[in-house]
């Protein structure tokens, strides 16, 4: 969809120190039935991650650009979504919201499946989301790995609350840490923080690498894979989860996640149990739009039924 107004301005608003900045806005007309919550539900690592403010009709998210830092604010308004941006990164930051909003991916209404039609119909309006920077949302998911999800999320939580730099803009948000911090974070500040031993150097790897894990996924998805999976103690999960839920890829499947082939056979087969090689056979008629199979079915928040006690279960999403 195209962007349908946008200016710039100077406005006397005030960021988190009290200083003046400047405005950056633009509007986004959306498609019939786009969902915006469904869409954008899954940027926030956690209801306290200090980066990101979701509400059902709003979006807040702090990151860094090419130019600099910046706070994007996504406000929906019916067919249009308000875009305003601060901070230095601003212009490039509502350049990147039009991926963000999902507006670049056309979406799917037909599986050639009646029954999976059927089924996936109230959420067809959702769209596969892009973050500007896979290798800014890779430590997010390298915290996730092995461990319940609520678990890394507090990770999150503490390790960018206490290093993050203040985001631009006038809503008291954090910056993850930048390339620089994470390659220099002394060991100790990373343990204080709850990370796994073993991830520090994953973290600091992808902190000296930077700009050119990006440069791997525009390449090809295919090139960023075997590039990504030789930093220590990063695998397919990783890898694979990134690629899937942060840059939205839509034929992607993640293995050896602790619930996904649970979720995908219980709602395809009706089987409360599965396997990676399952879940790979049950979405093979539907090969070129696998993840986006599966990222409704989270919009529907379909899970399979719980056996026994309730367990902490890693590499699951709320």
């Amino acid at each position: 969809m195209s962007t349908v107004g946008s200016g710039r301005v100077s406005l006397a608003r005030r960021d988190g120190d009290g200083k003046s900045v400047e405005l950056h806005e633009a509007q986004f007309e959306t498609p019939d039935g786009f969902q915006f919550w469904n869409t954008v539900r899954f940027i926030r690592m956690g209801a306290l991650d200090p980066t990101v403010i979701r509400e059902p009709r709003r979006l807040a998210v702090a990151r860094f650009y090419r130019d600099g830092p910046a706070t994007l604010e996504l406000t929906d308004r019916g067919r249009i979504v308000q875009a305003r941006a601060w901070g230095p990164g601003a212009e490039l930051a509502l350049s990147a919201a039009h991926q963000m909003l999902g507006l670049h991916d056309p979406g799917v209404t037909d599986f050639g499946h009646p029954r999976l039609n059927a089924m996936l119909r109230p959420v067809m309006g959702t769209r596969l989301s892009r973050m500007p920077s896979i290798a800014q949302e890779l430590p997010c998911h390298v915290l996730q790995q092995q461990i319940a999800w609520r678990d890394a999320a507090r990770t999150w939580k503490q390790l960018t609350g206490a290093h993050g730099q203040p985001a631009p803009g006038p809503f008291k948000l954090q910056l993850p840490l930048s390339f620089e911090q994470l390659k220099r974070l002394p060991t100790h500040d990373y343990q204080k923080a709850g990370v796994i031993q073993n991830r520090i150097p994953t973290l600091r790897e992808i902190g000296r690498l930077g700009p050119r894990i990006d440069a791997w996924l525009a390449e090809s998805p295919a090139h960023y894979l075997k590039r990504i999976q030789t930093l220590p103690h990063l695998g397919p999960w990783t890898a694979n989860h990134a690629l899937a839920v942060a840059m939205g890829e839509p034929d992607v499947l993640v293995p050896r996640d602790y619930a996904l082939p649970h979720t995908v056979c219980w709602a395809l087969k009706g089987t409360p149990r599965g396997t990676d090689r399952e879940m790979a056979e049950v979405l093979r008629p539907f090969a070129g739009q696998r993840w986006r199979i599966v990222r409704l079915l989270w919009a529907l928040n379909i899970s399979a039924p719980r056996r026994g006690p309730r367990l902490a279960s890693p590499h699951t999403r709320r």
